[in-house]
């Protein structure tokens, strides 16, 4: 059964073309809807994550080296593999801040994100199967290479990372070049 254009019932043997249409058209609408809501919360959760484990409290952190951008980079591109894994890793932070102080993990106080993150780092939640601390010291790789890495991959915006470390630009670089050339 499916709805018409009028909001009446109608039989799938009486399905116009035109309905049927409509219907695939809908639902690929509501399919596409969904990936990019997940893909914007799986982003905003690991940004939220990455900002913890390198926080800005005394000087330059994550947020200020866009680690989240590089991470988004990272995932789109060369780890394009472990995308499924940090996509349900966010959702699992995520579930678990809602259950618990019924609000997003991105939306959690940093006390409270901590405390999450803490226990995903011993492997604590309750997600039995799941891989977290392994995910969590992934998590915190990739988070310390878009602190760190060449801004040319996304992070290290403005080299915010290399100067709070002390660290020179490559003596290869142009004024201006991102990529050294």
């Amino acid at each position: 059964m499916i709805f018409d254009s009028r909001g009446h019932l109608e039989a799938l043997g009486k399905l116009s073309r035109r309905a049927l249409l409509g219907s695939a058209a809908v639902a690929v609408l509501a399919s596409r809807a969904a990936a990019q809501q997940d893909a914007t919360d799986t982003a905003a959760v690991l940004e939220a994550a990455a900002c913890r484990i390198l926080p800005s409290d005394d000087g330059p952190g994550a947020r200020e080296a866009k680690v989240g951008r590089f991470i988004e980079r990272q995932l789109a591109g060369e780890l394009s593999g472990l995308r499924p894994a940090f996509e349900q890793l966010a959702r699992l932070l995520d579930l678990h801040a809602r259950r618990v102080f019924h609000v997003p993990f991105a939306a959690l106080t940093q006390p409270d994100q901590d405390a999450v993150l803490g226990q995903l780092s011993r492997g604590a939640l309750p997600a039995r199967g799941f891989p977290q601390a392994e995910l969590f010291r992934a998590l915190h790789t990739l988070t310390l290479e878009g602190f760190l890495s060449d801004p040319a991959h996304g992070g290290n915006d403005g080299e915010s990372g290399w100067r709070a470390i002390g660290f020179a630009a490559p003596h290869l670089r142009k004024p201006g070049d991102p990529h050294g050339h």
